[in-house]
């Protein structure tokens, strides 16, 4: 049988640091991909720049391409990085993720073995020395409401095939958070074949601001991204799924939003849906008040 071509997608913007560990990880794949193609989001200097400067320094035989959008955001840089991919099945990497060495080796297999349209990964979660287990979403995962919570779909640990990426339309670019969710959740929705690889073969990195209690720290994506998930698709979900997520919502929006606007219609949000969330918030504001 043969083997499987990959194409690895990285969108990067600002982390040409964590970007080379990234490439790293690839290079020491026991299963090569035909490609890696690097979209860079608006960084400055540009991420292609950089390459030039330090690619001598590093030993690899990967054939990279570069691909360059304006602080896009997840869903459009990875949707420019997919459009003229060569390889049969798509991989995204975020740039401050790791491969392990033979993630793509038992892809491969597996995806030989079976017709699959979606591949999900289990992974590990890390912080400088420290691991522990990510998010494991189970093999019966058909049984689980994934509008209300996220069981374990990050943009690194998904495996697509092209030509179902394409029928899907790619990332959804309306969406500037929960993407990698919602195209979850369209695959189910048009009955592609998806499959759920039991290993951890994936290192996410939870950065130091993550991890704090209540830090409560988004990016600008972030606090339109649930809210915009929310309208998209709630004609679909439950009552309570749907309180859930406009809480949820609200308080994204509360402690993340760049304007006084934005902030209020998180309060009001909150308070029309699950006001007992604001307790999170009280804490969150106590912890930014004592480190800030």
């Amino acid at each position: 049988m043969n083997d499987i071509s990959f194409s690895i997608i990285i969108i990067s913007h600002n982390r040409f640091h964590y970007l080379i560990e990234a490439i790293g990880s690839i290079s020491n794949q026991q299963f090569l991909p035909v490609e890696v193609i690097i979209v860079d989001d608006g960084s400055s200097p540009s991420i292609k720049t950089l390459w030039e400067e330090y690619a001598p320094l590093l030993a690899t035989n990967l054939l990279i391409r570069f691909v360059r959008t304006e602080d896009i955001g997840p869903s459009g840089a990875r949707n420019a990085g997919a459009k003229d991919a060569k390889g049969q099945y798509l991989v995204f990497l975020d740039d401050d993720d790791i491969f392990l060495e033979s993630y793509l080796h038992h892809s491969n297999k597996l995806l030989q073995a079976c017709n699959v349209d979606l591949l999900v990964t289990w992974f590990r979660c890390f912080s400088g020395q420290q691991q522990w287990a990510g998010k494991h979403i189970p093999a019966r995962f058909a049984e689980l409401d994934h509008y209300r919570k996220n069981h374990g779909i990050v943009g690194s640990n998904i495996i697509i095939k092209k030509s179902s990426f394409d029928t899907l339309g790619g990332f959804d670019e309306s969406l500037l958070g929960s993407e990698d969710k919602d195209l979850f959740i369209r695959t189910l929705t048009e009955k592609m074949n998806v499959k759920i690889q039991e290993k951890e073969l994936i290192l996410y990195r939870v950065h130091p601001n993550d991890q704090a209690s209540g830090a409560y720290t988004f990016h600008k994506f972030q606090v339109s991204g649930k809210y915009l998930f929310l309208l998209k698709h709630q004609k679909q979900m439950s009552a309570s799924t749907k309180l859930h997520l406009t809480a949820e919502a609200g308080l994204f929006r509360l402690m993340g939003g760049r304007s006084f606007h934005t902030r209020m219609l998180g309060l009001i949000e909150i308070l029309s849906s699950r006001p007992s969330i604001l307790i999170n918030a009280v804490k969150a504001l106590l912890y930014r008040i004592k480190n800030s």
